[in-house]
């Protein structure tokens, strides 16, 4: 699935790979993202409501200020990543990765 993020077509979708990219205040809602690498992306600002990171590597990824609600992160490997200021009722974290996680 391909969709606009900060003026950029971006494939999205799972097993894609995103590492380095700015995805900053993209709307990712429900996608099935899993698998994905996203690797030192920056996320920051960005809903990720419902969406589905199961096994996603999110290593160092700047995950600040996004609402994460209902996401399902089973694991996900969250080593170095920021989190803080993000919002995260009801997210499923069984497995994950927090190796140096910044909440």
């Amino acid at each position: 699935m391909e969709i606009t993020i900060n003026s950029q077509i971006v494939e999205v979708g799972a097993e894609a790979d995103l590492a380095d990219r700015d995805l900053s205040g993209a709307d990712l809602s429900g996608l099935d993202m899993s698998y994905c690498d996203l690797s030192n992306a920056d996320l920051s600002n960005a809903e990720l409501v419902g969406t589905n990171l199961k096994g996603a590597c999110l290593r160092g990824t700047i995950l600040t200020d996004c609402d994460l609600t209902d996401a399902y992160l089973v694991e996900a490997d969250l080593t170095g990543a920021d989190l803080r200021g993000s919002t995260l009722n009801g997210i499923n974290l069984d497995r994950v990765k927090f190796n140096s996680t910044r909440f």
